[in-house]
């Protein structure tokens, strides 16, 4: 059944010159990296490397990644033949797993040390969770698979910190039909009521009742792997201890159930009510898959109500109601920790960032469980993150390349770098260049390493270089189109560009936000075309550098040397500064070649340094509370925090911007004690962003 499946995930890594896997390769080669591939990496195939990254040649455990979860959990994934899908031998493997694990942890020896190895670099020795999570290609009958799956559920591990769940065939399948032709949706269902009172809310008759567990089990069974779970936001994930409880009063307290349990929230094109029967049209859980798993695989007789939300569309114009269930989805999906990630995924500036990439044929991942449509976005420059777009920017236009590549959730939560990155505009063809680049990038690095012709500093500059190329080609770029930056290398007291202080405001702004970079996307993929751009950037600037960097640092290896911005302003920036004041157009016949001619239209200029102050001028909220914290502070925390100023009356001064003290106490709710106080002070504070 999956034969098809393996044999197009070997053509993939022959394409992109990876020999590791073959069409005879064993299971435990094949299986995980099919299944990674799409659910983890978004069948992007430039991810190849990274996915490479994490998989451990063991005979029982083949990859171990941070978890969806949380940042303390780590998901490690073995794989086991159909052949040993029954209880006796499934115990026998969870043994020998689990002795594995928790010998890794304390030890290294032949056995353990690839593991051990991978939990270090993982920091994930001490304290942290393990999901352990076999991987399956068989497809079986549901009473069977269930057994199988309390099985494995209800094994206990040596250590309390471990946990076991189990993924078959129609799951990975699932995740793959997710991407490749995905279904949004059940296109109809039934479920029964289980009371005579139901609550309908708003003009749209959204629902509210309870309805039958197992007639969910009915629907879970039927459609489980065709769209029931589309839009939720992250696939069920086991929880050994919520689970444990909830399978108890599924099983031996079920008239319970209703109250314990939160119930579930579907979201549906239409649905109407048939006696007692909910008939449902275009049909998604979007909370609740905890629960819905559960039930659907759990045994029971006796049948219980549980609570039911079904919300039916609120808007007539499709954008406001697709923002309007996307909401739904995040804000009802809060049992899981949230991620980074999660956090910023409903801001209006990514949406609109989503829409852009949209128009130009981009699909950009901005929440965690997203799904790429394959038949839709097909060529792997379609295929983004919002993370790792943020990256590229960070790394071409404000040249941080070394934050970028290592510091990639401190770039999403530092509120002034996420500021600088998402609230400012760029072109879209900039953007979609930066697609363009990385594919390409990923090809040249792949045909660098197969040539053994290259010296090894070529080849390790490669595998780790790729946001530092981005920034020489950024520093290229600002130089080609921007008349006032070469002025301010040429300046006599510009000697390099991290020993003057006023220098570096004008190399790390957005001046070339809404230039068109890359002038013909057709010809840079044509034939390698574009592997000259490279070597120029890893022949003449970046492997020289390095090099000289190595011979006075003979410990540094290549990820540390790209790791942080230092090294890029002390090495890389000087060494482009001194070529350029040797020869004034250096690097234009590279550039000509491939980029859009400089012109009125197609041209950077420097910010004032009045602009980059307002473009890097923090949130108005973030400086009262700064404010208050320093208040409070002072006054040796002897009050709460919230007597100085309270984040609803931080919110009001934000937003309505007083200019007098009659303002703050009628428009922001301030009391007389904390306008005599603080009032002159906090209306000072304001006049910063009063309209000149």
């Amino acid at each position: 059944m999956f034969s098809k499946y393996y044999e197009e995930l070997v053509d993939l890594y022959f394409e992109n010159d990876y020999t590791v896997i073959s069409y005879h390769s064993p299971l435990k080669d094949l299986l995980p990296r099919l299944f990674l591939y799409y659910q983890i990496f978004n069948a992007d195939q430039v991810k190849i490397d990274e996915l490479e990254e994490i998989m451990i040649h063991n005979a029982y455990i083949q990859a171990i990644l941070p978890s969806e979860i949380d940042e303390q959990t780590f998901d490690v994934y073995a794989t086991i033949e159909k052949e040993d899908l029954e209880p006796s031998k499934i115990i026998s493997k969870l043994d020998k797993i689990d002795k594995l694990i928790i010998s890794a942890l304390t030890l290294s020896n032949n056995d353990t040390r690839l593991v051990r190895e991978r939990l270090l670099t993982l920091n994930a020795i001490n304290h942290d969770e393990l999901r352990v999570v076999l991987l399956s290609d068989a497809f079986l009958d549901f009473k069977f698979k269930s057994e199988l799956k309390d099985v494995i559920t209800n094994y206990k591990s040596q250590l309390s910190t471990i946990s076991y769940n189990i993924i078959f065939g129609e799951d990975v399948e699932e995740f793959i039909y997710e991407i490749d032709a995905p279904t949004l949706y059940v296109k109809d269902g039934q479920l029964e009521l289980m009371s005579d009172t139901s609550l309908i809310h708003g003009e749209e008759k959204s629902l509210v009742t309870s309805i039958s567990a197992k007639s969910l089990k009915n629907v879970f069974q039927k459609s489980a792997n065709h769209g029931l779970f589309a839009s939720n936001l992250r696939y069920y994930v086991k929880s050994a201890k919520i689970d444990e409880n909830i399978k108890y009063t599924i099983q031996e307290e079920p008239d319970k159930f209703w109250y314990f349990n939160n119930g579930i929230t579907i979201t549906c094109e239409d649905y109407w009510i048939e006696r007692n029967i909910i008939h449902l049209i275009n049909f998604s859980i979007v909370n609740g898959g905890q629960t819905t798993n559960l039930i659907g695989n759990t045994q029971f007789e006796e049948d219980f109500p549980l609570l039911c939300k079904i919300i039916k569309p609120k808007y007539q114009n499709y954008d406001d109601n697709l923002m309007f269930l996307t909401k739904i989805a995040e804000t009802s999906n809060t049992q899981k920790p949230i991620k980074t990630k999660d956090l910023i995924a409903n801001r209006i500036d990514q949406h609109k960032l989503k829409r852009q990439m949209s128009d130009i044929g981009i699909y950009l991942q901005i929440k965690r469980g997203e799904k790429i449509n394959k038949s839709i976005y097909k060529e792997p420059w379609q295929n983004a993150t919002n993370d790792e777009l943020g990256q590229m920017i960070f790394s071409f236009v404000y040249q941080h390349p070394g934050l970028a590549r290592n510091s990639k959730n401190k770039m999403l939560s530092h509120e002034p770098y996420y500021k600088k990155i998402y609230k400012n505009k760029y072109s879209s063809d900039l953007l979609k260049s930066f697609q363009y680049l990385k594919v390409e990038y990923h090809r040249w690095k792949n045909a660098v390493a197969k040539n053994y012709d290259n010296p090894p500093e070529m080849i390790g500059m490669a595998k780790n270089g790729f946001f530092w190329m981005l920034g020489v080609l950024g520093f290229l770029t600002k130089m080609y189109y921007n008349d006032q930056l070469r002025y301010q290398i040429n300046k006599e007291d510009t000697l390099f560009p991290m020993r003057t202080n006023d220098f570096m405001p004008f190399v790390s702004q957005n001046d070339i936000g809404q230039i068109k970079l890359l002038k013909d996307y057709n010809s840079f993929v044509r034939r390698s075309s574009s592997y000259p751009l490279f070597d120029f950037i890893f022949n003449d600037i970046i492997v020289p550098t390095y090099i000289k960097f190595k011979q006075q640092n003979p410990a540094f290896a290549y990820s540390n040397f790209t790791k942080n911005d230092t090294n890029y302003y002390k090495h890389v920036l000087p060494f482009v500064t001194l070529k350029y004041r040797a020869d004034s157009k250096y690097g234009y016949e590279i550039l000509n070649k491939y980029f859009e001619p400089k012109s009125d239209e197609n041209c950077a200029r420097l910010l004032t340094l009045e602009e980059i102050e307002e473009v890097d001028k923090p949130e108005l909220t973030d400086l009262l509370k700064e404010y208050r914290k320093r208040k409070w502070i002072e006054g040796n925390k002897e009050l709460p925090a919230y007597f100085i100023l309270t984040n609803a009356q931080i919110d009001k001064v934000s937003s309505s911007l007083p200019r007098t003290t009659q303002q703050l106490i009628f428009e922001c709710k301030l009391n007389s004690i904390q306008v005599n106080k603080y009032g002159s002070e906090i209306l000072e504070i304001v006049s910063r962003y009063l309209p000149k």
